[in-house]
């Protein structure tokens, strides 16, 4: 029973902790530039990447349309629901990943003609850090299925920019971690492992009672 106990409480000690957002508006400046795959959709739009991470697609919110990178031929941006900015509130997007749809690690919202904020998610023991230091920590990236956005600050009219578009990449290297709250594959085991011990504890004492 002890040892089951004891596996359990490492099961509870390995769980993933809550995911910290990150900002990063490093893109808005210096050369080259971020561009996001701007100008004309469909220019080199397959080739375009960001960390290795090839973009996925990018929804266009004044012509409410999804332009799609052709090696992810199962996603047609229906997989994608989002929610737009308003008022204080930020902008949130979920995503519904079948079985052959890739994961998504960054996501991108233009504002307008003010700039790109780049967001990502990385562990909570390493959000002090990264939050001072995004540039820093683009390889601590999780894999998400929902997040949250907004927009760059309008130097002209100090609000936040319109949406122009928000793009989604993926991790790059055909894995990555698994989304926020989902167990790693070991843990899995562990867990495993926990509920063994205890069947065996219990079984042995049945044997010693009978």
């Amino acid at each position: 029973m002890l040892k089951g106990l004891l596996l359990t409480s490492a099961l509870l000690a390995a769980t993933p902790a809550s995911a910290v957002l990150i900002l990063d508006t490093s893109w808005n400046g210096g050369s080259p530039a971020f561009n996001d795959c701007s100008g004309e959709f469909g220019q080199g739009f397959d080739n375009c990447a960001f960390n290795d991470s090839p973009i996925i697609a990018k929804w266009d919110k004044d012509e409410n349309v999804w332009e799609i990178n052709s090696i992810f031929d199962s996603i047609d941006g229906g997989e994608f629901t989002i929610t737009l900015p308003t008022g204080t509130d930020n902008g949130v997007w979920s995503y519904n990943q079948g079985v052959d749809d890739p994961d998504v690690r960054y996501w991108v919202a233009k504002g307008g003609n003010s700039g790109f904020n780049l967001f990502y998610e990385v562990s909570a023991d390493k959000g002090t850090y990264c939050e001072a230091n995004p540039t820093d920590c683009y390889d601590d990236a999780l894999v998400v299925n929902a997040g949250e956005f907004w927009l760059p600050i309008n130097s002209g009219s100090g609000k936040p920019a319109g949406l122009s578009h928000i793009s989604f990449y993926d991790t790059g290297d055909g894995g990555g971690n698994p989304p926020s709250g989902i167990p790693e594959p070991g843990v899995v085991a562990l867990f495993g492992m926990g509920l063994l011990g205890m069947g065996l504890s219990h079984l042995r004492r049945r044997r010693k009672v009978s």
